[in-house]
């Protein structure tokens, strides 16, 4: 019975552990965002920031005038766009795994009580 139940299972697990990095990777894209827009509103320059881009590689960056930084902003907001509509489709994926992980559930526990009431039904017979 578990190997009829161990795909959906492990289906299910690896989707959430992609959903699960993804939002950690939204996450730190918009703790970088909000970090760009106070150096732009501080208008230091150079100014060297350190952040978490989409990939999840860290990266180090001198911004040397505000539109460096405002490139930067228009980039990392792309890379968080990108990462929320990865969110919005993970889920979907995640809750269709969900659903087909509970019909293998409901189709298996349907069989051990056809199972059981034959086997009962055969013990009542031999009495």
């Amino acid at each position: 019975m578990y190997r009829a139940i161990a795909p959906a299972e492990a289906k299910t697990y690896k989707l959430a552990q992609s959903l699960q990095r993804n939002l950690d990777a939204k996450r730190l894209l918009r703790e970088a965002i909000n970090d760009i827009k106070e150096v732009i509103a501080d208008g230091d320059w150079p100014t060297e920031v350190t952040y978490v881009d989409g990939t999840g590689v860290k990266r180090t960056v001198v911004l040397r005038s505000k539109g460096e930084a405002e490139n930067l902003l228009k980039d990392l907001e792309s890379q968080y766009q990108t990462a929320k509509d990865m969110t919005q489709m993970l889920q979907m994926q995640l809750q269709d795994a969900m659903n087909k992980q509970q019909q293998v559930y409901a189709m298996l526990s349907a069989i051990m009580k056809n199972q059981h009431d034959t086997l009962k039904q055969i013990i009542q017979n031999m009495r």
